[in-house]
């Protein structure tokens, strides 16, 4: 069944606007305001941290629990589904780069300022220097990939849809939050949910990238402490695809999609891997 679930989700991803219809956060950001405004100290966070992302999982889980047994647990199929698609990240990736990509091929100087910042929600561009202002969208692709839908579905192949939801709130919490404590509890929460799923996709980009160049930067960065997630990743999909690199410059652009097409190489990898596995182990 899980595999199946994550077959609709890409369906579901590529088809209809289903995940925009359940990804609705205005609820639990009144949470997240109303925490800020109580948060004051380490304590405070801590119950922050548990009110917003521990407390929704235990009730989604308690759910899951009861609904397990019921019509054979049909109910759960639809659960997972709808959890998945909540999980994933926010917006329409391929849709924000598309505005960047026309103002880049225009050489529209302002248009691609108002893109990288409404769009992409790039800081300190400088369009004077277009090798650093791909550099920044290269990146923001690479981990808007990974976080939005590359750690979700690891986890949920893992452990099912709990973890997913999990990680969603966290990462909200850290993306969003104006309050430095709560900030500071879940980057180092995340940082350990990111750990595992961002060195297994990096070991998916040496298998469908170029190998050397990519394993040589997870060799040397495999354990490094001070090199954040983002960072490894990004480090790591420029490395995997050094060889495919356009010349001209005015095509320079066209590197965002030999970086989306690593991605889709990834993630057809990371599901083959799971229907073997469930055909042969499970």
């Amino acid at each position: 069944m899980s595999f199946l679930v994550l077959l609709i989700l890409i369906a579901v991803e590529k088809f209809s606007n289903g995940r925009h219809r359940i990804q609705k956060d205005s609820f639990w950001l009144n949470q997240l305001q109303q925490c800020e405004n109580q948060t004051s100290q380490a304590s405070s966070a801590n119950h922050a941290i548990f009110k917003l992302t521990i407390l929704p999982v235990i009730i989604i889980g308690i759910i899951i629990f009861l609904l397990h047994n019921i019509f054979h647990g049909i109910f759960l199929f639809f659960i997972d589904i709808a959890i998945m698609l909540y999980a994933l990240g926010r917006g329409d990736l391929v849709q924000r780069f598309g505005s960047f990509r026309d103002a880049w091929r225009r050489d529209d100087q302002e248009g691609l300022k108002i893109a990288a910042e409404r769009d992409l929600g790039l800081t300190d561009i400088d369009t004077e220097n277009p090798n650093q202002l791909l550099h920044q969208a290269q990146s923001k692709l690479l981990w808007q990939s990974y976080e939005g839908f590359f750690a979700v579905i690891f986890w949920y192949m893992l452990l099912g849809p709990l973890i997913p939801l999990f990680y969603r709130l966290i990462a909200l919490v850290d993306d969003l939050t104006v309050n430095e404590q709560l900030r500071a509890k879940a980057s180092f929460i995340r940082y350990y949910l990111d750990w595992l799923p961002s060195r297994i996709l990096i070991y998916s980009f040496c298998l469908v990238g170029h190998f050397t160049t990519c394993f040589d930067v997870l060799i040397k960065e495999l354990f490094n402490k001070k090199l954040s997630a983002k960072e490894l990743i990004n480090k790591a999909g420029i490395a995997a695809v050094q060889t495919q690199e356009v010349s001209e410059e005015g095509e320079q652009i066209s590197s965002l999609d030999i970086l989306w097409n690593l991605l889709i190489r990834s993630a057809i990898l990371w599901y083959v891997i799971y229907a073997l596995f469930i055909i042969f182990i499970y």
